[in-house]
């Protein structure tokens, strides 16, 4: 099975060449955050770059089984604790990892 990651946002070309080159054979576009939460998009992972990621964006992308938030900043980490928050009332199945830095406050 190909997967299909999406990008919310395209201020960080790195993240796709990561990617490609990361999960050989995945497919990975970058959108404008604004483009796609009207549009919307057919992917099974959300990697949200500086972009805002509640229920409604969450149902614009079809066929969506992971958020994968890479925080890195402490207004970062709030924007995945409310995504995560979001899926969790929704009844979705997450899982929350804090892979480094200082505390939250």
């Amino acid at each position: 099975m190909r997967i299909t990651i999406v990008v919310a946002g395209t201020g960080f070309r790195a993240v796709q060449e990561f990617l490609w080159q990361a999960i050989p054979g995945a497919r990975c576009d970058m959108i404008d955050s604004g483009a796609l939460r009207t549009a919307g998009f057919d992917a099974e992972v959300l990697i949200p770059a500086m972009a805002r990621i509640d229920a409604t964006m969450m149902d614009r992308v079809r066929g969506l089984r992971l958020i994968q938030c890479f925080a890195i900043r402490h207004r970062a980490a709030w924007s995945c604790s409310t995504a995560l928050r979001v899926c969790e009332a929704a009844g979705l199945a997450t899982e929350h990892r804090r892979l480094a830095g200082p505390p939250h406050g």
